[in-house]
């Protein structure tokens, strides 16, 4: 009768630490989950305000840098084509290896 007892008590433990397991994986696997997807839409949000919006956009919603302190007059394009990326040591788009950028204007 021990024998039973003892058998039973131990089968119940078992089955309620591997319970316990299955629920702890479950939860983590779940707060994974739910992180990834932040981080996705976090992302997603931060490409499509990036890409849709000119910095001077940017500057003024995100980092509530007032309209007013950009410059009205400024003429010129932007370097950005110039700063590809190079493979292997030679330059991607024949872009040279450094970039001159000048501003003569009233405020300087």
């Amino acid at each position: 009768v021990v024998v039973v007892v003892v058998v039973v008590v131990v089968a119940v433990v078992v089955i309620v630490f591997v319970a316990v397991v299955v629920i702890v994986v479950i939860v983590v696997v779940v707060i994974v989950v739910v992180v990834v997807i932040v981080v996705v839409v976090v992302v997603v949000v931060v490409v499509v305000v990036a890409v849709s919006c000119p910095v001077r956009d940017v500057c003024c919603r995100v980092v509530k840098v007032p309209s007013t302190a950009f410059p009205t007059d400024l003429d010129g394009y932007s370097l950005l084509p110039l700063m590809a990326e190079s493979e292997g040591g030679r330059a991607v788009n024949a872009r040279p290896d450094f970039i001159v950028s000048q501003f003569h204007g009233k405020n300087i």
